[in-house]
């Protein structure tokens, strides 16, 4: 019994050593998907957002055009300037500096990640 406790004692090291090297191993791909994917998102996010804004800008510019103001105008015009411009900006702002913190400091970003 103690010789079977003991082999399995050593298999189980065995494994967990073979896992944590494969682990290190699989590190730098593994920060490299992670820090693609990030920037991936944060791009589309940041093209999304300015679409937005400027389409919500855009309904403000119509409706001044036609001399109305933008609450007396259509419905789809109120929606988009409301939500557009200060959602759309927002994200943008805040999209625009999380991808500007992976490019200049991915180590600082990935800490402030995982807190």
């Amino acid at each position: 019994m103690n010789k079977e406790l003991k082999e399995l004692l050593s298999k189980a090291i065995k494994v967990a050593e073979e896992t944590g090297n494969f682990v290190i191993e699989q590190a730098p791909d593994l920060l490299r998907e992670f820090y693609v994917w990030e920037v991936v998102k944060l791009s589309l996010i940041v093209i999304f957002s300015l679409i937005a804004f400027i389409t919500g800008v855009r309904a403000y510019i119509i409706s001044e055009r036609k001399g109305e103001d933008i609450f007396d105008f259509d419905l789809l015009y109120i929606l988009t300037f409301i939500f557009g411009v200060p959602v759309g900006g927002t994200a943008f702002i805040i999209s625009l500096f999380e991808l500007l913190n992976i490019l200049i400091a991915p180590k600082l970003y990935l800490i402030k990640y995982f807190l």
